[in-house]
């Protein structure tokens, strides 16, 4: 009975929330269901769909979403490349003692909607390991790794998913769309500003 309310409760939160859609969608893994693609118009009309206020465009062209997701603060950014959102990555701020808990919550909820993740890195460097009450000191100190990663080409769309927990014991997703290694590629190609050499 306990694990049916718990299925239960979880299949509701995540159609309250649109994290992750029930249906599996055409074009592979989509935060909130927006295509690849989508300008800027399109993506804020989705987003306040989602309870996510715009705040700003930054000096890339990316926009910047603020809310509540799965319970916790957010920010959600739309990477635009030159033919629309490439990339939307979203951080839930987590209680420090609640982010292992938040993430295997959301990749339970991922594996329910996508199916079993392609990788999964989940382990302790010494002197550290699981269940020793030291996991998020380690996350902190960079020798704990909770990742996971989705990659499952739909047609032509090579998009992927990953979720983690960060040093700072924030949820971090990051939905990644066919475009966005070109996209990724030409940022890195501009001369950085303030660069001293």
């Amino acid at each position: 009975m306990a694990d049916g309310r718990k299925r239960l409760y979880l299949l509701t939160l995540i159609a309250l929330v649109g994290l992750v859609p029930l249906r599996a969608t055409a074009q592979g893994f989509r935060f909130a269901n927006i295509p690849w693609g989508s300008n800027g118009v399109t993506m804020k009309q989705m987003m306040a769909d989602q309870g996510l206020s715009f705040v700003e465009v930054d000096s890339e062209g990316d926009y910047k979403f603020k809310g509540t997701l799965n319970g916790y603060e957010a920010v959600v950014w739309g990477l635009m490349s030159t033919n629309g959102v490439a990339k939307i990555s979203v951080t839930l701020f987590t209680p420090d003692e609640k982010a292992r808990k938040a993430y295997q919550d959301m990749k339970t909820a991922l594996t329910v909607k996508y199916g079993a993740p392609t990788e999964v890195l989940e382990r302790f460097d010494p002197p550290y390991h699981d269940g020793d009450g030291r996991e998020d000191q380690a996350v902190r100190e960079d020798k704990g790794h909770l990742l996971a990663l989705w990659k499952t080409p739909v047609d032509r769309d090579t998009s992927y998913l990953g979720l983690q927990v960060t040093a700072k014991l924030n949820v971090f997703l990051a939905y990644e769309g066919p475009g966005w290694g070109a996209e990724l590629d030409k940022r890195r190609a501009k001369p950085r500003q303030n660069n001293p050499f």
